[in-house]
């Protein structure tokens, strides 16, 4: 009898120290990819990917279906997730993504951003005029958009 209740206490001390030593992580994250609308899909010159995170009080949430509503596009994924978004020619009107969680709801709205730029070079300076004009035409081919430049990390606050 007194043998089986030390070794009752020998498992139940093997059992918290080796719990002890598991590490619970969060899962990984879900990936999804944003589809262009009929249509769009010619504007389409490559993709971004960004991650989005939702927290509620500082805390990491997981689990909180969201969805990209854009006239361009469309994405519905659940947080934590690394999106792509295409990168699209000629600016883009702002988007909303919606996320629910627990019967909350966070909005947020999102301006597409310009990912490359070439100016005019000072028309001051010589071949000033020259170059400022082949940067023009350079300009037109670059006008590339999108909502979430690669390597953006996006943390929604639920609330608490």
């Amino acid at each position: 009898m007194l043998q089986r209740v030390i070794s009752g206490i020998a498992l139940v001390g093997v059992a918290l120290t080796l719990g002890g030593c598991v590490h619970v992580s969060a899962p990984p994250p879900t990936r999804a990819a944003a589809v262009p609308h009929p249509g769009d899909e010619t504007r389409v010159y490559g993709v971004t990917r960004a991650e989005v995170r939702t927290t509620s009080g500082g805390m990491p949430l997981t689990g909180a279906s969201c969805r990209l509503i854009a006239q361009t596009m469309s994405l519905e994924f659940h947080t934590p997730a690394v999106i792509e978004m295409p990168i699209l020619h000629r600016p883009l009107a702002p988007a909303t993504l919606n996320c629910r969680f627990a019967g909350r709801e966070v909005q947020t709205v999102l301006h597409a951003t310009r990912l490359m730029e070439l100016r005019d070079d000072d028309p001051d300076r010589p071949f000033g005029y020259a170059l400022g004009q082949v940067a023009r035409i350079a300009s037109g081919v670059t006008n590339m958009w999108s909502y979430m430049p690669t390597g953006t990390v996006m943390t929604i606050d639920m609330g608490s």
